[in-house]
């Protein structure tokens, strides 16, 4: 691996401590306690495979990133031995300042919307995982994906069946 680059070192995003944006509007921000509050509820959820949730400032129009995730190379020597594909629970990282992070919180806390929290809380992670490199088959992913859209076009009037009325 390259760890310099014209004599400066080389760090993975995930796993470097990286100097926090201070110009971040954080005046919408969830606070530290109810970041404490969404970070219970999601490791209760999704046992096994979220195990912590901390808040990060450095995170720019995403929701989540996986916080020091698994080498690939590492994956692929496990699975070459036939070692255990059981991906451990992933440490998330939010920022507390994002629309779908605080969405979710007022879902899953406020209004206790169980499905639907845990539908979006479940997309997020994927959603990490995949920016993470993690997944190996995103069809894991279709039920939740499934379940968005659904929720998403509830409201949405179905289509006339007499094609005659159409014209």
């Amino acid at each position: 691996s390259i760890t310099t680059f014209k004599k400066k070192n080389v760090k993975a995003v995930e796993r470097s401590d990286l100097p926090q944006d201070k110009t971040k509007d954080e005046a919408n921000a969830l606070t530290k306690d109810q970041v404490k509050l969404l970070e219970k509820w999601w490791v209760t959820i999704m046992k096994g495979r979220v195990s912590s949730v901390t808040s990060t400032k450095r995170l720019s129009g995403t929701p989540a990133i996986v916080f020091q995730p698994e080498n690939s190379a590492m994956r692929a020597m496990r699975k070459m031995y036939n070692q255990t594909d059981v991906l451990p629970a992933q440490k998330l990282e939010i920022d507390p300042s994002n629309e779908t992070i605080r969405k979710l919180y007022s879902l899953a806390l406020v209004e206790k919307n169980e499905s639907l929290s845990k539908t979006v809380a479940e997309q997020i992670y994927f959603n990490s995982l995949i920016s993470a490199g993690l997944v190996d088959d995103p069809r894991e992913m279709l039920n939740t994906l499934k379940s968005l859209l659904n929720t998403a076009t509830k409201d949405v009037p179905l289509p006339e069946t007499d094609v005659s009325k159409l014209n």
